[in-house]
C-alpha cells in the first residue's frame, strides 16, 4: 500500500511537470530579410540546444515551437553570417541576416528585394509599379558621390551641367535644374524650391552613412507629390544593428594631368553603430577638402567666354562636412543630418556656400493586428549664398520646409492592403537671412533692391535702412511663403499568388498668397504585376507626375524683370522711359503621363538574369526659361524710340504693346550705351508644346562562377518632339558595363565600370551652338582593387577616368556662350588616382 502511494505521488508530480512545460511552450513566428532588404528563404531556424528546427518559406516566413521565454533561435544559411536571437515575451520577430559578400545574393532573389519608397507599403521589386533600381553602396566601389553613381551605374540616367552645377537627366528628360527628380533621405524630400532644385551634395564625397540607394525611373506622384516627374533617388541610411561597432575610412586622391595646380582631395569618415534589431542607433561624421576640381554650387556664375576658357579649376574653399544620426526605438524612427558645402568659383573671385539641416520623426501606432497609423513630421532648413574671399556675404538667403503626414493602413481584408492619408506642409523663403550664419547687412547696399515707385529709390525698412525683404537680384533668394495640402490613397490587391494590382489617387493643393495663386493637381496611378512562374515576371503601369513652379522662378518672372528695369533706369536717370507695372502670368503645374512595361527572367540555373523596360512619356506644360522676344539694340534711337522689328520666339503671354515696352525698357536701361548688341527678353513660363519621349532599358546580369559577376546595361530614349530634342541633348543611347571578380578566398576584389555615350548629331544647328569637342563619343572607365589585409581592415586603390577621356558632359543651353567645354570638370582629360584605408572594429 505504501509503495502504491509513493508511485501515485511520483506520477502526479510528473504529470504536473508535463503540464507546466506544456503551458510554457509557444509558437514564435517571423520574417527573414537580409541587409539589402531581400527576402531570405530556406534559412535553417533552430531552437538552440534542441533538435527542433524549421526552414523559412519562399516569403521568408517561419514558425517554430519554443519551450520558454529564455529560448534562443539560431538562423543559419550558407553565404550569410549566423544570427542568434532571444525569444523573450514576443511571439513575433523580424530577423535581418548579413550577407558575407554580394555574390551570396541569388540572382533570382534580386526580384524579391524589398522596396521602401515606391508605395505606402513595403513591396517586392517584382511587384512595384515601374522599374525600381536598388544599389548597395558596396557595389559602387569606384564612385564617391551621387552624380558619379548616376553617371556610371544607374540605367537610364545621364549627367550634365549648367555652369558649375551638376545635373541629371532621366530617360531623355534633362532640364535647367534638378527639380524634376526628387532626392530623398530615408523618404524625406531634400529638394529646395527657391533656386535650382536639389543642389546640395550631388558632388559631395561623403556618402559613408548610406546603406543603399533606391532609384525610380518613372514618375511617382502618389507617394511623393510635386517634383517626382522624372522619378526619385532615395538614400537609405545605415542602422546600428547591421553596422555595429566603429568604422573609419581615410582617403587621398591625386589628379594626374592637371597642370600648375595643388590638386587632390583628402577625405575622412567615421561611423559607429550599436543596439538590438528594434532599438539601435548609427552616428556618422565625414570631412573632405579638395583642390583642382569644381564641386557643384548653388548660384549661376556668369562669365564671358574668354574668362571661362582661361579659368582655373576650383576647389572646396573650406572643408566640407556631413554629420548624421539614424535611430530606431521600436515603433519610433528618427533621422537627423547636417551638410555644409563650400565651392570656389573657377576664377577664384567668389565662393558659394550651401548648408542644410534635415530632421524627421516617424511613429507607427499599432491599433490592431491589421490596422496601424503612421505619423511623421519633417523639417528641412537650407542656406544658399555667395561670399567673397573676405567672407563677406553678398547674396543668398534661407528656405525652410515643415511637413506633417498621417497615414492609416489596414490589411483586414484577405489579400488586400489599403492606405489613406493626408499631408500638410509650409515653405518659407527669406531673402538675405540665414539659419546657420550671419545675415546680409541690409544697410550695405551691395545687393539689388526693388525700387519704391513713390520715391524712386530702394524700399526702406522701419529703421530707414534698405529693406532686405525687397531683394530681387538674379541669383538672390526670394522672400515669401507657400502652403501645400494633399490627400491620397492606395489599394493593393493580390488576386492570386501570381497577380498583384495596385491602384492609387492623390490630390494636391498649393497656395501662394504673394502671387494670389492657387494650384491644384490630381494624380492617378494603376499598375499590375504577374508572375508567370518563379523566374518570370511581367509588369505594366500607368503613372503620373507633376511639379509646381519653384518659388524663385516665379518671383523672377513676376517681379524681378520689372524691378531690375526700375533699378537700372534709376542708374541711367532715364526719366522719359515708361516703366510698366508688375504683371502676373497664369502658370500651370507641369505634368507627365507615363506608360511602362517591364519583364524579368532568369536563365541557366539563375546564372543569367534579364530585365527589359519599355516606356512612353508625355510631358505637358513643362516649366522652363524661354526666350519670348529678340531684338537688336542698334535699332534704339536717340529720341527714346525703337524703330526695329522684334521677333516673338516663345508663347505670347503679353500683348504686343506690353512686349515691345518690356524690350524697349530693358534695352534702354542696359544697352543704350552699347549699340550693336543683340539680346532677348525671357521668362519662366509653361511650354505649350507637348514633349513625347519613347525608349527603354535592357539590363543583363551574368554570374558565370561564384566569384564573378558582370552587369551590362543598354538604354535608349528618343524624343519624338524635334524642338525639345534640339535643346535637351540627353544622350539618345548609353552603354554601361560593370564587372566584379574575387580572388584568394575573396580577400582580393577587382571591379570595373564603363560608360559609353555617343557624340552629338552633326547637324547645322548643333554646329552653330556647340563646341567641336562635343562631336566625339564619350568613354569613361573606373577601376578599383581592394584587398582585405586582415579581418576588418581593407586597403583599396582606384583610378577614375582610366582612359583619360577629355569630352565633358553636355551643358544645358544650346549656345556657344552657355555650352563652353567644361574642361575643369573631373573626368575631362584627367586621370584621378586615390588610395583609401577602411577599418571596421
Amino acid at each position: 500500500m505504501k509503495t502504491l502511494l509513493i508511485n501515485t505521488i511520483i506520477i502526479c508530480i510528473a504529470l504536473m511537470s508535463v503540464q507546466n512545460t506544456s503551458a510554457q511552450t509557444r509558437v514564435v513566428s517571423g520574417r527573414i530579410t537580409n541587409n539589402y532588404g531581400t527576402i531570405v528563404s530556406k534559412v535553417n531556424v533552430t531552437v538552440k540546444g534542441t533538435g527542433n528546427s524549421v526552414q523559412s518559406d519562399s516569403e521568408g516566413n517561419f514558425a517554430i515551437e519554443v519551450p520558454d521565454n529564455k529560448s534562443v533561435l539560431t538562423f543559419e544559411l550558407e553565404g550569410y553570417t549566423t544570427v542568434e536571437e532571444k525569444c523573450g515575451n514576443s511571439d513575433e520577430m523580424s530577423v535581418v541576416m548579413n550577407l558575407i559578400d554580394l555574390f551570396a545574393l541569388d540572382l533570382e532573389d534580386l526580384m524579391n528585394t524589398v522596396v521602401e519608397s515606391s508605395s505606402f507599403f513595403d513591396m517586392k521589386s517584382r511587384e512595384t509599379p515601374g522599374y525600381i533600381f536598388s544599389l548597395d553602396m558596396n557595389a559602387a566601389r569606384s564612385q564617391r558621390s551621387l552624380i558619379e553613381i548616376a553617371r556610371m551605374s544607374i540605367p537610364g540616367l545621364s549627367d550634365g551641367a549648367h555652369t558649375d552645377t551638376e545635373l541629371i537627366g532621366v530617360r531623355g528628360m534633362k532640364s535647367v535644374d534638378n527639380s524634376k527628380t526628387l532626392v530623398m533621405f530615408d523618404g524625406q524630400s531634400l529638394n529646395q524650391r527657391a533656386n535650382i532644385g536639389y543642389g546640395l551634395g550631388f558632388s559631395s564625397k561623403l556618402t559613408g552613412d548610406l546603406k543603399s540607394i533606391e532609384v525610380s525611373l518613372g514618375p511617382n506622384a502618389i507617394v511623393h507629390g510635386s517634383g517626382a516627374i522624372s522619378g526619385y533617388i532615395n538614400m537609405v541610411p545605415k542602422n546600428g544593428h547591421d553596422n555595429a561597432g566603429f568604422s573609419a575610412t581615410v582617403e587621398k586622391e591625386f589628379i594626374h594631368n592637371a597642370e600648375n595646380q595643388k590638386t587632390g582631395i583628402s577625405r575622412a569618415e567615421l561611423g559607429y553603430g550599436t543596439g538590438s534589431e528594434n532599438r539601435n542607433i548609427y552616428v556618422y561624421g565625414g570631412w573632405y577638402f579638395g583642390n583642382g576640381w569644381t564641386p557643384d554650387s548653388s548660384f549661376t556664375n556668369t562669365y564671358t567666354e574668354q574668362e571661362r576658357q582661361n579659368a582655373v579649376v576650383g576647389n572646396t574653399y573650406k572643408a566640407n562636412i556631413r554629420l548624421s544620426a539614424h535611430a530606431n526605438f521600436d515603433a519610433l524612427s528618427m533621422n537627423v543630418g547636417y551638410m555644409q558645402n563650400y565651392a570656389s568659383s573657377k576664377l577664384g573671385t567668389q565662393n558659394d556656400f550651401q548648408r542644410q539641416f534635415n530632421a524627421r520623426l516617424k511613429y507607427t501606432i499599432g491599433i490592431t493586428d491589421n490596422e496601424s497609423v503612421v505619423v511623421s513630421a519633417a523639417n528641412e532648413l537650407t542656406d544658399l549664398g555667395r561670399l567673397t574671399r573676405t567672407d563677406t556675404i553678398t547674396s543668398g538667403g534661407a528656405e525652410s520646409h515643415l511637413e506633417g503626414k498621417v497615414i492609416f493602413k489596414t490589411q483586414r481584408w484577405n489579400n488586400n492592403s489599403l492606405a489613406v492619408g493626408l499631408l500638410y506642409g509650409k515653405r518659407k523663403f527669406y531673402a538675405g537671412k540665414f539659419y546657420f550664419g550671419q545675415d546680409i547687412d541690409a544697410a550695405s547696399g551691395e545687393a539689388t533692391y526693388k525700387i519704391d515707385p513713390n520715391t524712386g529709390s530702394n524700399y526702406k525698412d522701419s529703421e530707414g535702412n534698405n529693406d532686405v525683404s525687397q531683394l530681387w537680384a538674379s541669383g538672390q533668394m526670394p522672400n515669401g511663403e507657400w502652403e501645400e495640402f494633399a490627400v491620397f490613397g492606395e489599394d493593393i490587391y493580390k488576386f492570386s499568388d501570381n497577380l498583384t494590382v495596385a491602384v492609387g489617387l492623390r490630390y494636391d493643393r498649393f497656395r501662394l498668397d504673394e502671387f494670389d495663386d492657387t494650384q491644384n493637381n490630381l494624380s492617378p496611378r494603376i499598375a499590375a504585376s504577374f508572375a508567370i512562374d518563379e523566374k518570370q515576371v511581367v509588369k505594366a503601369s500607368f503613372q503620373t507626375g507633376f511639379r509646381t513652379m519653384d518659388y524663385y522662378n516665379r518671383a523672377q518672372t513676376m517681379h524681378n524683370k520689372v524691378s531690375q528695369i526700375r533699378y537700372r533706369l534709376g542708374q541711367y536717370n532715364d526719366e522719359n522711359v515708361f516703366v510698366p507695372a508688375d504683371f502676373n502670368i497664369d502658370i500651370e503645374p507641369e505634368r507627365v503621363y507615363s506608360f511602362e512595361a517591364n519583364y524579368q527572367n532568369s536563365f541557366m540555373n539563375n546564372a543569367v538574369n534579364i530585365e527589359a523596360n519599355v516606356f512612353y512619356n508625355l510631358y505637358k506644360n513643362t516649366i522652363d526659361f524661354y526666350k519670348l522676344a529678340e531684338w537688336e539694340s542698334d535699332k534704339y534711337l536717340a529720341d527714346n524710340s525703337y524703330r526695329g522689328d522684334f521677333t516673338v520666339t516663345g508663347l505670347k503671354y503679353f500683348t504686343e504693346e506690353q512686349l515691345s515696352q518690356f524690350m524697349f525698357n530693358q534695352m534702354a536701361s542696359r544697352y543704350k550705351r552699347q549699340p550693336g548688341l543683340y539680346n532677348y527678353y525671357g521668362a519662366y513660363v509653361n511650354n505649350g508644346e507637348d514633349i513625347k519621349v519613347l525608349g527603354g532599358e535592357l539590363i543583363a546580369t551574368v554570374s558565370p562562377t561564384a566569384d564573378t559577376r558582370i552587369k551590362a546595361v543598354y538604354s535608349v530614349a528618343k524624343s519624338l518632339t524635334d524642338s525639345y530634342a534640339d535643346y535637351s541633348q540627353c544622350p539618345t543611347n548609353q552603354v554601361k558595363l560593370g564587372a566584379t571578380q574575387y580572388w584568394f578566398e575573396k580577400k582580393l576584389m577587382l571591379t570595373a565600370q564603363f560608360l559609353w555615350e555617343p557624340k552629338l548629331d552633326d547637324t547645322e544647328s548643333n554646329r552653330e551652338n556647340y563646341h567641336d569637342i562635343y562631336f566625339s563619343d564619350r568613354t569613361l572607365l573606373d577601376v578599383t582593387a581592394a584587398y582585405q589585409i586582415m579581418p576588418g581592415v581593407e586597403l583599396s586603390a582606384t583610378v577614375n577616368n582610366a582612359l583619360g577621356e577629355n569630352r565633358p558632359c553636355i551643358t544645358y543651353k544650346p549656345s556657344l556662350d552657355d555650352n563652353y567645354p567644361q574642361l575643369t570638370k573631373l573626368g575631362c582629360d584627367e586621370r584621378i588616382y586615390f588610395v583609401s584605408l577602411k577599418v571596421n572594429l
